[in-house]
């Protein structure tokens, strides 16, 4: 994703070692992961891309713009499913019992 978006903005940009480690991902560790790098001279241009936050609302015509989800009680963008279904009760119904159990709703 962060390639995508330096090359949106023209920056030429590479993932390091991406063959290796989606071909055997044991050596994920060993060569130190997936790395998104650019030439020097882009550097200062990327790291200013990469650490804008998320538009509030995208337009994509005159008449469709997108709202980026909030929470309903802090306002925060970054949303998780949290107090969700517990781990070992749904590990435990789906393999005794082959029944997929639905999470709770998000709070």
């Amino acid at each position: 994703m962060g390639r995508s978006l330096l090359e949106s903005a023209a920056i030429p940009a590479w993932v390091a070692d991406e063959n290796l480690v989606r071909m055997n991902w044991f050596y994920s560790n060993l060569v130190g992961g997936l790395r998104l790098q650019v030439d020097k001279r882009d550097e200062a241009a990327a790291r200013e891309i990469l650490e804008e936050g998320a538009p509030q609302t995208i337009t994509y015509g005159e008449e469709e713009v997108y709202v980026q989800p909030t929470c309903p009680k802090c306002g925060s963008a970054e949303i998780t499913l949290g107090g969700g279904t517990e781990r070992g009760r749904s590990l435990v119904a789906l393999y005794l019992l082959a029944i997929p159990v639905p999470p709770r709703e998000a709070t």
